[in-house]
């Protein structure tokens, strides 16, 4: 009996140790492989701005935690008209009202929030519905931005801007393969 029970522990630890040798990827190596896809989706997000004429890099000219809307105003509507990238949006509703489609984006600029609301097609739409929840960057043309006051959950004043405009077209992470 006892040497049953020995060989069966034999059995359990060497399928424990097999098992275990086959897990795939460790979590090092899962870490560079994402990091490699947010790299490639940066280029990628930064070809299709090229690909628009769209301004890039913006976030970089944002050296203050206190903004205006005018200040971010400045920098997302250029007197030429070139429409802008915003990287890393995420969908948080989408509404249509008299045949009309508006997207919801949440976004963050020097960790303060952004809500981004574009108008979008039909098309725009339905990638969108298919991607749900997932990071997006987007080419918008921005037709305006103001500060929304409201009090938090800690009964403080807080700030929120809000981002209006079109969407031009858009670049899911999902897409994203890495070579």
């Amino acid at each position: 009996m006892l040497r049953k029970l020995s060989y069966f522990i034999i059995f359990v630890g060497l399928v424990i140790y097999v098992s275990s040798c086959n897990e795939g990827p460790n979590k090092a190596d899962i870490n560079k492989a994402e990091e490699k896809r947010w790299d490639q989706f940066n280029k990628d997000a930064i070809e299709m701005a090229i690909k628009y004429n769209a301004i890039y890099g913006w976030e970089d000219k944002i050296f203050s935690y206190f903004l205006y809307s005018i200040d971010l105003e400045d920098i997302l509507t250029p007197k030429d008209g070139c429409p802008v990238l915003i990287k890393v949006a995420f969908v948080m509703d989408i509404v249509r009202l008299n045949n009309k489609y508006n997207v919801l984006f949440d976004g963050r600029i020097h960790g303060r929030r952004v809500s981004i609301q574009l108008e979008a097609t039909p098309d725009q739409v339905e990638a969108l519905k298919k991607h749900r929840r997932e990071y997006v960057a987007i080419i918008a043309q921005i037709s305006s931005v103001h500060n929304m006051m409201y009090v938090n959950n800690e009964d403080e004043w807080s700030n929120r801007f809000i981002v209006d405009g079109r969407c031009i077209d858009l670049l899911f992470f999902s897409d994203i393969k890495t070579p």
